[in-house]
């Protein structure tokens, strides 16, 4: 029963994304687990088996609407992949102790699990978290190594802290951060930037909101992309409004997103209602509370009348 629950539950959730861009070529998939284990150990690459199902109907719409994309196919190139039936492979799904589908299990060429990918996701979600994945499993013991060789490398250490807080591994991401604000103060590549949206993130579970505006700002001197900018303006604009209480703050935010003409549109749109939306409580804010509606008058109730006793 518990591992049904776990199958529904991850076929309950996949966001919804842009549309598929097909690659020239699909994945080449290995045709067995040990296969691809076996290619991995010669090639120092790991392996990527992806457990499905026909029935699952998210399983359906990895292969279909995630897997083609070819983005996805281009980041399969950095491991050995295998396609891998939950059921069909039944002594492989055991083997690596898989409880929910679908999910990739990267494992290495001694068989060993390293790592998990469990849902579907559109497209480029999916790249957002299988890059993740490939900065932890690949570039992390790079990135040691050259840390290890120059302890004031600022890209390396700003890397790594990217790497760990986007694990929610704050306590190791935290020296590594505050070493790299100390060796390059400016950042100007904004390396930086995704491990103070992360440390954003944990603010906001904690409902921190003066700590989440804090690395927002930070995150907002870094940012590059537009889309990126528009964002993190968005959360600062809600720890400034639902947070701080600061309505002229999050006013600021959410007119310069208006006023931006690389903002996404849904984005625009979104800051404007949230504009108004905030207007109309500090308008209600501004004017106190309502009085409390009249009641009209009544007559006392009478006493009850009790039956008469007997003598």
């Amino acid at each position: 029963m518990a591992t049904l629950l776990s199958l529904i539950l991850v076929c309950i959730q996949a966001p919804q994304g842009p549309a598929l861009q097909p690659a020239a070529a699909p994945i080449p998939w290995r045709k067995t687990a040990d296969e691809a284990i076996g290619e991995a150990r010669r090639t120092g690459k790991l392996a990527a088996l992806v457990f499905r199902a026909d029935w699952c109907y998210y399983s359906r719409k990895l292969e279909t609407e995630t897997l083609p994309d070819a983005e996805v196919v281009k980041l399969f190139e950095r491991f050995v992949p295998c396609r891998q039936g939950y059921d069909r492979d039944r002594p492989q799904t055991r083997r690596f102790r898989v409880m929910e589908i679908p999910q990739v299990v990267f494992v290495d060429g001694d068989g060993r699990v390293v790592e998990r990918l469990i849902g579907q996701f559109a497209p480029a979600d999916y790249v957002r978290e299988f890059r993740r994945r490939i900065e932890f499993l690949y570039d992390k013991p790079e990135l040691e190594k050259r840390l290890a060789q120059n302890p004031n490398d600022a890209e390396a250490l700003a890397r790594l802290a990217v790497i760990h807080a986007e694990r929610k591994e704050y306590e190791a991401a935290r020296p590594l951060l505050d070493r790299a604000e100390a060796a390059d103060a400016k950042d100007e590549p904004g390396l930086r930037t995704r491990a103070y949206r992360a440390f954003a993130e944990q603010a906001k579970e904690a409902r921190q909101a003066d700590e989440m505006v804090v690395w927002l700002t930070k995150a907002l001197s870094g940012v590059k992309e537009p889309a990126d900018e528009v964002q993190v303006r968005l959360d600062l604009a809600e720890a400034y409004f639902r947070g701080l209480q600061q309505y002229d703050k999050a006013r600021e935010h959410l007119s310069a997103i208006i006023a931006n003409p690389l903002a996404p549109e849904d984005k625009r749109t979104r800051a404007t209602r949230y504009l108004d939306h905030m207007n109309e409580k500090e308008a209600e804010a501004l004017a106190g509370p309502k009085p409390p509606a009249t009641q009209p008058a009544t007559e006392p109730a009478a006493p009850a009348t009790q039956p008469a006793g007997r003598e």
